[in-house]
This record gives C-alpha cells, structure tokens and sequence, in this order.
C-alpha cells in the first residue's frame, strides 16, 4: 500500500516561510488588507494566523497551512487540537515534545517551537505580546543575557567544590555573566514562556490573596450574606488557580522524572547535530568516532548528566518547579485559613444556636409554670356554689399560693436542667 500513497516531497522548517507566501498568493489578499484598514481578521479554515520569531529576534506574522504544517513537522491533528485561538481555557497546561517541534499550550500562550523558529498562536493577546518582546529581548543579546550564565556558573561552582579540576586550568577564573553562553534556542524559549506563565500566576496570586484576607477578616467580625458570597467567590477563583498551579506542576514533574523525556526537548539535538562540547573534539575527518546523540542516548555509556544542554534544560525545569511548588504551598495555606476560619465561623453559630436552644428552654418552662395558674383559676371559676365565692380571704390565699406554686415550679425546673448539663448560664 506504500507505493500506491502519493507523499509530498519533504520540507525543511524553513519552508514554512514559502507556505506563508503561498497562502497569501491563494487569496489572502483581502486577509491582509482588511486588517491594514483596522478590521479584525477573518478566520480561515485550515489556515492559521501567527507569529514567527526567528533565533536572531527577528519578528513576521505569516499564515501556515494546517495540512502542510503537519507534514512538514509531523504533528498530529489532536496535538494541533490544543492550539486552536478558540479554546483557551479548554485544554490544561501542556508540553509535548515530537520529533520536529515542541507544542506548549499555557493558556493563552499556544506556541510551536522549531529548532530555529517559534510560531505564536495567540500573538493579539497582551500576554502574547509581553512573551513575544522578551523573547525578543533575550534572543538579541538585550535582556538576561547572563541569566543562562548564572546558572551554568552555580553547576561549575558546584563541580570545583566536589574536587573537579575544570576551572583549575584555566587559571581559576570563574564564569561572568558576560561571558558567551551557548544554550539551544528551543531552551531559551521554553525559559521565557515559563517565566511568563509564572509571572501570570504570581499576579492572579496576588490579586487573589488580597482579595481574600480582609473577606475572611470581615467574615469573622460579622457574618453576613454578602461576606458569604464574596468568601464563596474567592474559594472558587482559589480552586481555579490552584488546579492552573498544580497542572504546570505535573508537567514539569514529568520531565524532571524522565531523563529520556527530558532530553528529547532538546529537538536541535535530533537532527544528527552534535552538541558544542562534542563538536570541538572530534575532527573533519574522524567520520568513524562520530555518534549522533541519538545513538548515543540509546548506548549504555552515554550518561545524561554529562550533556550541557541536558543540564541547562534540567535546571530550567527545576527553577520553575520550585516556583510552581512555592505558590502551590502558598495556596494550600491559603485553603487551610479559609477552612479554619470557616470552622470559627460555624463554631460560633453553634454557640448562638445553643444559646437560642437555651431560651427557648426557658420560656417554655416559664410557660409551663404560669398554666398551673390557670389550671387553679379555671378550677375555682367553674360554677359550682360552695361557701368560698363571698370570702375575700380565701381569694387572696389561693392566689398567692398558685403564684409561689408557679415560681417554685419554675426553679426546681431549671434547677434540674442545670443538673442535667442541659443549661450553661455565662
């Protein structure tokens, strides 16, 4: 069935650019200009609106074919699923590694990265926008250029305090942030967008936690049925978060637990390139000696911890999954005030609740004891003659006796209650 299947000639990344021509040529004319005229674009099926940044900073919009972008970098249509403008909240947190690209969805950051260029789904957004300028930033050498530096220079301090002579050599200099640091692009791309998924995180975080605070404070003075429904607000923007927060989590875990996963988002390495540590020792004509990483992940002598760009990678994951980790800790204290406080809250109104119980105790058992005057009243008022009707003396004594009836009735019934543990006077 192999020889019948009609198969396009293969694409290299760079293709994409003439596809983006091509689309324009079949009819995204009026696209174009309807947009130069302040009109929103129009969604074409298949078709996808992005923008391309390349590894020297430089920044296109181009339109990509969604056939044609599958092919070239043999994604499958589920995966381009979870890049759609359209469903932003839809899809959790994701990175997925294949063969020819990563594909990253972090909400509204929907981003395909290729070994040399970096497509933007969602590029109108403003999150979008900040994403991109960074990134920009950082691939032209004008922001964090010695961030990579940093870290690089924290494994080398590390290597020298364990006994390694690496540094020694060189006359014990150590690295500066100026210094050239060669890290893959699809790593430095990765940075950015976690840097920015985080910052988005810690922002919501902020607004959440000060939202909250004086809502519980407020709770507790006085409870009432809009301090309810603000508290219910924040617990539901809390859940949301939280689930956002421990999502990014579970992506980072996974790579930090697989080595082997870890090393395939290295995509620079896949074509056969070999990395700058290796390249300097083998020479042109050493054709026997070479290995591609592949191999060489694949032999029992290759050990991850050796590769630079493996480390890079590895501690990229490892700052931001202490940074996701932090605001999950963050979080989780956050639920356990509002669960404390929610407990106060209902510790209190039991309390009023027992004390509602309490009165009503008391008033029944008034109740109860003023019936025996009428019990006696009803008795001496029935209409049976007798020597007593005329007798002023007898009406005061029956009188005063009921009523000293009543009132010892009613504290040898309280008086029992109080045995009993069934009234606790404060």
């Amino acid at each position: 069935m192999k020889g019948t299947t009609y198969q396009k000639p293969r694409s290299s990344f760079t293709n994409l650019y003439s596809l983006s021509n091509l689309s324009e040529n079949m009819g995204q004319g009026p696209l174009k200009a309807s947009a130069s005229n302040g009109m929103p674009k129009k969604t074409v099926t298949g078709r996808y609106h992005v923008q391309c940044v390349d590894c020297k900073g430089c920044i296109n919009e181009r339109v990509l074919d969604r056939h044609h972008l599958r092919q070239v970098l043999k994604i499958a249509a589920r995966d381009l699923r979870i890049l759609e403008p359209g469903l932003a909240t839809t899809f959790p947190a994701a990175v997925l590694d294949r063969d020819k690209a990563l594909l990253v969805n972090l909400e509204e950051l929907k981003v395909i990265v290729t070994d040399q260029e970096v497509y933007i789904f969602n590029h109108e957004t403003l999150r979008a926008k900040t994403m991109i300028e960074q990134l920009r930033k950082k691939l032209q050498g004008t922001d964090g250029a010695g961030q990579a530096a940093r870290r690089r220079s924290k494994i080398l301090a590390s290597d020298q305090h364990a006994g390694t002579e690496n540094l020694s050599h060189s006359g014990g200099d150590s690295f500066d942030d100026t210094q050239d640091i060669l890290v893959p692009f699809e790593v430095k791309v990765l940075d950015v967008l976690f840097e920015n998924y985080c910052s988005y995180l810690e922002s919501m975080w902020i607004s959440l936690e000060s939202a909250a605070l004086p809502a519980m404070d407020s709770l507790t003075r006085k409870v009432t049925s809009s301090g309810l429904e603000r508290v219910r607000r924040v617990k539901n923007h809390m859940t949301r978060l939280t689930s956002k927060v421990e999502d990014f989590k579970d992506v980072l875990q996974h790579y930090l637990d697989d080595d082997k996963d870890m090393f395939d988002l290295i995509i620079s390495r896949k074509g056969g390139l070999l990395g700058p540590g290796t390249a300097s020792k083998l020479t042109p004509h050493s054709e026997i000696m070479v290995r591609t990483p592949l191999e060489r992940k694949h032999s029992e002598a290759f050990v991850y911890d050796d590769d630079e760009d493996f480390q890079e990678c590895e501690m990229l994951f490892e700052s931001y999954f202490i940074l996701a980790d932090n605001l999950f800790d963050k979080l989780s204290d956050l639920s356990e005030y509002i669960d404390d406080t929610e407990d106060l809250i209902n510790i209190e109104l039991d309390h009023h609740r027992n004390q509602l119980i309490q009165l009503e105790l008391v008033l029944t058992t008034a109740t109860f004891s003023i019936a025996l005057i009428g019990v006696v009243s009803g008795i001496f008022g029935m209409n049976i003659r007798n020597e007593s009707e005329s007798s002023h003396t007898t009406f005061l004594m029956v009188t005063v006796i009921s009523c000293l009836g009543s009132v010892l009735l009613f504290f040898a019934i309280m008086l029992f209650c109080r045995h009993k543990k069934l009234l606790f006077f404060s």
